[in-house]
Order: structure tokens, then sequence, then C-alpha cells
């Protein structure tokens, strides 16, 4: 029996879950500019906060996710949401505050709707009108307000994960 094959697919196991499921033990907001905005922020697997204000969010797609899978919808006012994607970038058309919990927060079922548990540490972010702010994936959002565009954007492997 070939061992070849199995140690493969272990091994491309072990990639996907520590890049897409495994979640930093601390969490920090990360702060940039469009200027100085580096991709491999990204990568950290930490909320971003976009300072500049952006007028668009395709322009964001053109710079940085030309060849992404990118799906464009509003946020759920009042509900909290999981992100399913590699990143979400969220952006408000007035002045807004996102609340995130990070994934190894514990959500408990209450009256139907997941909500986080009492003593979860919640980040609220207030976000001005036309900032961005990039939540990566697993984490749990949360907007009062509909008016939230967001742009969820994969790569090609979590396009097709759970």
């Amino acid at each position: 029996m070939r061992v070849w094959p199995w140690l493969v697919v272990a091994l491309l196991a072990l990639y996907v879950w520590a890049a897409y499921y495994r979640a930093p033990p601390r969490v920090s907001v990360l702060q940039t500019s469009l200027e100085a905005f580096a991709v491999d922020a990204l990568l950290q697997k930490q909320p971003l906060v976009i300072q500049d204000r952006v007028a668009d969010l395709r322009e964001l797609r053109r710079a940085w996710f030309a060849l992404n899978p990118v799906k464009h919808a509003t946020a759920a006012a009042g509900a909290w949401s999981r992100v399913r994607s590699k990143w979400c970038l969220m952006q408000p058309t007035e002045d807004a505050e996102i609340l995130l919990c990070p994934p190894r927060c514990a959500m408990v079922q209450e009256g139907g709707a997941y909500v986080p548990h009492a003593e979860a540490h919640l980040i609220a972010l207030p976000l001005a009108a036309g900032q961005v702010v990039v939540v990566p994936r697993r984490y749990h959002t949360h907007v009062e307000s509909e008016k939230v565009t967001v742009m969820l954007v994969d790569d090609w492997v979590s396009w097709a994960l759970p």
C-alpha cells in the first residue's frame, strides 16, 4: 500500500487548517492608510482599519483583489453574522459602530438568534463614513445601521470551504 497519497492529503489538510481555521491567540486591531497598506497585513488574520476614506469598495477590489472571487452585499442590521469568506470589507455610508467578536468567542443561542456570551470580549470600531474595516474569516460582526456596504472576498481555496 502506498503511503505517499495519504501523506500528501494529510499535509494539505494541515495547511488548510493552519491557513483558514486557526485563529491567532491574541487579537489586535491594525490600522493603516491606503498609501502605507501592505498585503502582508491581511495574512495576520487581524481586523484592519483603513483610516482613509474610500469612495467605493470597487476601487479596493481593482487594486487589491482583482483576481479573487467577490460578492457584494449589505450588512444585516441588528443581527450577528459570521464571516465565512477569507476577508469581509465593511464600509459605512454614514458614521457607524461595528462590533466584532473574535473567532474564539463563545456564541450562545438567545431568542432564536446567536449572540456572544455575556462575558465575551467584544471589539467596538467606530468608523466614519467612507472608512473601511477588513474583517478576517470566522469573526462575528454586528452593525446597527443598514447603511454598511459589504464586500466578501475569497481566494480559490476558501471559496470551496464550508
